[in-house]
């Protein structure tokens, strides 16, 4: 693609700027038209992911408008974030798109886009544009108004999905340290109309150390988790660090009560009770490989480990690794001993597979706030052997 293409606005004639002219001896016509001559040499091979940076006022968004549509304005009046989606999109398609960015928080779904915070709007609009019927999908502006870190999280979610998907996705943005996390295909760079192929990289990486946690840290968690704010007096707690942010949380309970015919629960076995990553930092798996961590633990004392979940992404996470074993498709079941149903939640039930830690290890991790597992990062493989592996799981 060739790009040539002249902006220039007349220059105006107020006494104000014929001052500035004669005092600077500065040259106004000339310093109100630009022109741009380069290359965007991309019709010939297969891309997903491109970027335009530059700092500002060096053209990105006219070369943007010159190359590809003008995004268009998304119009946010619906009394919920998932009523603001198309007509055309299935409850599971949304969800989906909202979760490859990383904005999993299904309270955040049921209210309106005026009350979420920065990092969210960004995110539900990045869910927005990547469904929709566009050819190209141009994000001006890229992560200018998030903090860093969710700039960075929610670069590599999305390029994710629109790999995933096969789709075209095009960043605009002054800030070039998204590049390492959306890893795109081609850069181009219009203060100097530079342009680049870019090989796909291995993404930075994210240190994580896990350990048991009091539970009064439930508190920083309790009002993102889609059911009630309630947790377990007895429950296990434990918590993934960056740093020395507490960033996801999980609990863990004895699964006592008698199951149903219908459901896979057994006498002794451990049931996940909440789980809940911030929404700064969903979207690089970090709630993933802390489910497994703490899962090869509790296995290693030779019980089931059971995961409960109705959230559709969580569904779909659980269902695809090899190291969980869905043993009720999500539907609705009941819990004799205590005589209630899960209601209208679709619960699906998983087992966790994988490899057991060892039993000195477990009781180690299960029964001290000092045990920790050191540092994972979540892009490595898993592997459950016991002390301070890489045991991180990319989703």
């Amino acid at each position: 693609m060739k790009i040539e293409f002249t902006v220039s606005s007349e220059p105006s004639q107020s006494n104000r700027v014929k001052s500035l002219e004669s005092i600077l001896q500065c040259p106004v016509r000339e310093k109100c038209e630009r022109k741009f001559v380069g290359e965007l040499p991309i019709e010939d091979r297969a891309w997903n992911v491109g970027l335009i940076v530059g700092p500002s006022g060096s053209g990105k968004s006219s070369v943007m408008k010159h190359c590809f549509s003008e995004p268009e304005q998304l119009s946010w009046v619906g009394k919920s974030i998932l009523d603001d989606f198309p007509q055309s999109l299935t409850m599971e398609q949304i969800t989906e798109a909202c979760s490859s960015v990383g904005f999993n928080s299904i309270p955040s779904w049921m209210v309106p886009y005026s009350v979420l915070s920065t990092g969210e709007k960004f995110r539900a609009e990045l869910a927005r544009r990547i469904v929709s019927d566009d050819e190209t999908v141009v994000f001006d502006e890229f992560t200018s108004v998030v903090d860093r870190q969710v700039a960075k999280i929610g670069s590599h979610a999305v390029q994710k999905f629109v790999r995933k998907k096969n789709r075209r996705f095009v960043a605009v943005t002054c800030h070039s340290d998204v590049e390492e996390w959306l890893q795109p295909d081609w850069v181009l760079e219009p203060e100097t109309m530079t342009f680049t192929w870019r090989s796909l990289r291995r993404r930075p990486t994210i240190d994580i150390k896990i350990r048991r946690v009091h539970n009064s840290l439930w508190s920083k968690f309790s009002r993102y988790h889609y059911m009630t704010s309630d947790l377990v007096n007895h429950s296990w707690c434990f918590g993934a660090f960056a740093g020395n942010e507490i960033v996801s949380f999980v609990s863990m309970i004895h699964n006592c009560h008698r199951a149903a015919k219908d459901t896979p629960a057994k006498t002794g076995s451990y049931r996940f009770h909440r789980m809940v990553t911030l929404p700064d930092w969903q979207g690089v798996g970090i709630g993933m490989s802390l489910l497994e961590v703490v899962a090869a633990a509790f296995s290693g004392h030779g019980k089931d480990v059971l995961m409960p979940s109705a959230h559709p992404s969580l569904n779909r996470q659980l269902d695809r690794s090899p190291l969980w074993l869905m043993t009720k498709k999500p539907g609705r079941f009941w819990q004799r001993s205590q005589g209630k149903s899960t209601g209208g939640r679709m619960n699906g039930m998983f087992k966790f597979v994988g490899r057991r830690s060892d039993y000195e290890f477990s009781a180690e991790f299960m029964a001290s706030t000092r045990a920790s597992l050191g540092s994972i990062n979540p892009s490595a493989p898993f592997h459950a052997t016991g002390r301070a592996n890489n045991t991180g799981s990319e989703r």
